[in-house]
């Protein structure tokens, strides 16, 4: 498989689904029955940008990342065949093996609350309209900090929607949760870190 070569080089990788769409992009690729290595070159360049992004975070580790991210690629390779409505579906897999990849990774490494610590996302910022990026900073900071009292299923969902900016269904479907569950954690999230800060007197 000589596309392996192409996997995980952060430093060069351009994630296109943004900006063009990586289901345009790839559009004469969802119905094939076997991929080449310039399909799974076009899928790596459209989504490795993307899930190590999220595959990182989720790790705390930049090698395991990489890991993670070569094993999502390669069972995509093996397991094409049987991937149904790849047009719609592709992205929720990617990120559901993924993710699968990385708990299975952190479970092995006994290394859970390491690895999910620092996830995060300037919650405060939705409320906040000031352009002073060094103010917004800061409160990302505050919010980070707080991260960790969430319990993971929290941390994972929150990372999910506000890092990688999936939907609810997207993200039902790469953590096997029904939609109604993530929408329960999110807020369970949110709730619980805005009661900190306000504990804090950060916010009002």
């Amino acid at each position: 498989m000589n596309w392996e070569h192409n996997i995980v080089n952060s430093q060069t990788t351009t994630d296109i689904s943004i900006g063009m769409g990586a289901a345009e992009l790839l559009k004469d690729i969802y119905g094939k029955r076997h991929l080449g290595d310039d399909d799974m070159r076009q899928i790596i360049r459209a989504y490795e940008s993307c899930l190590l992004r999220y595959a990182q975070r989720f790790v705390n580790d930049h090698n395991s990342a990489e890991d993670v991210v070569q094993d999502t690629f390669i069972k995509l390779f093996r397991s094409w065949s049987s991937i149904k409505d790849r047009a719609t579906n592709l992205k929720s897999w990617l990120y559901r093996v993924a993710h699968n990849q990385a708990v299975d990774l952190i479970r092995k490494e006994q290394n859970y609350r390491k690895a999910m610590e620092n996830h995060g996302e300037d919650l405060l910022n939705k409320e906040d309209n000031s352009s002073d990026e060094a103010r917004k900073q800061k409160k990302k900071e505050l919010v980070l900090k707080q991260v960790d009292k969430l319990s993971p299923a929290e941390k994972e969902v929150l990372l999910l929607r506000l890092e990688e900016e999936l939907s609810y269904k997207e993200i039902s479907e790469i953590t096997n949760r029904a939609v109604g569950n993530v929408g329960k954690l999110l807020h369970r999230a949110v709730g619980k870190i805005t009661r900190e800060l306000k504990t804090q007197g950060i916010i009002q």
